[in-house]
């Protein structure tokens, strides 16, 4: 595909768009993006890469919008294999891993992403502002491991594609490996293609997996009954991708889903935090936010909390 043209509908019922054609020019390579946009060939992008972005901003004929995302990162466990179907395992990793050092390697020194706690983020309604996150305590992960026969290499799934919660994963999973190394959890890296990788997630194939969510709607349903309700662990079609099956996790998440009374549902939302918190079915990793980069003489762009590209309102000043 070489590009796809716009035009203009005169008779859209939201008024005629400002721009009269709009052409997406796909360019799958972050850096060559940017050189597109530096040379004037093409006129916005995203895609930015983390370490691009301070370039960008000093490029007096750019200039980049950030808002926060509505999304997750995130290491999904596979709760019915050993040995993560023991939480004491899968809590030893939450104290390994040093998240913030992840932020600020992978997200311009944490410009453009933050810690995560929970599994949807601060921008959904609902956030439990009083979960404590697990510290970064390698000590305190080297006790809960002392009882747990680690007779086996973990396979550690990660990415083979950038995406906004996730902007390096084979570089993120090789830090998150030595991390787990200094507590004797001994990794190897695999990765398949995009497709594929999917596909096998999806049918319980991983021990342990990087993965992440972009809202669709901003209501917390997409993301808790989505990702952690038992309903969706069906092998093959699953986006439960720890296959986490919690009974009271369910209670919550269906009353929820069903009620309609908003101070209902967001107290049993909290109480489903809680319970992931608990049980910990995964690393939850970051939150970032969102970015695109225009030149100058592009105006009227927003972002869209869904990441949907809405130009409507854009428009060029010559």
């Amino acid at each position: 595909m070489k590009k796809i043209l716009l035009k203009a509908f005169e008779n859209y019922w939201g008024g005629k768009p400002k721009l009269e054609k709009l052409i997406f020019k796909p360019i799958p390579d972050n850096s060559v993006r940017l050189l597109e946009l530096e040379n004037n060939s093409i006129d916005g992008m995203d895609g930015i890469n983390p370490d691009d972005l301070e370039r960008i901003e000093k490029n007096k004929n750019l200039y980049v919008i950030k808002q926060p995302g509505m999304n997750v990162g995130y290491l999904a466990f596979n709760t019915e294999k050993y040995p993560f179907n023991n939480r004491n395992f899968r809590l030893a990793i939450n104290y390994a891993v040093n998240k913030e050092a992840l932020v600020k390697a992978f997200f311009a020194k944490g410009k453009i992403g933050e810690v995560a706690k929970n599994p949807i983020p601060p921008t959904i309604w609902g956030y439990n502002y009083d979960i404590k996150p697990y510290e970064y305590n390698p000590e305190k992960a080297k006790k809960l491991l002392k009882n747990i026969n680690l007779n086996k290499t973990i396979k550690f799934w990660a990415m083979p594609v950038s995406r906004p919660y996730m902007p390096n994963p084979q570089k993120i999973a090789e830090s998150i490996q030595e991390d787990l190394r200094k507590i004797g959890i001994k990794t190897e890296i695999i990765s398949y293609d995009w497709g594929t990788y999917l596909d096998k997630v999806s049918k319980g194939e991983h021990d342990m997996c990087l993965l992440g969510w972009i809202g669709d709607n901003g209501d917390p349903d997409n993301f808790l009954y989505t990702l952690l309700s038992s309903k969706n662990t069906k092998k093959g079609s699953a986006s439960n991708y720890s296959f986490y099956k919690n009974p009271e996790m369910d209670k919550y998440l269906e009353l929820a889903k069903y009620e309609l009374n908003k101070n209902i549902r967001i107290n049993a939302y909290k109480k489903a935090q809680e319970i992931f918190h608990k049980d910990v079915p995964w690393l939850v990793l970051f939150h970032s936010k969102q970015l695109i980069a225009f030149n100058k003489k592009v105006k009227g762009y927003k972002l869209h909390p869904t990441g949907a590209k809405i130009f409507r309102n854009t428009y060029i000043q010559l």
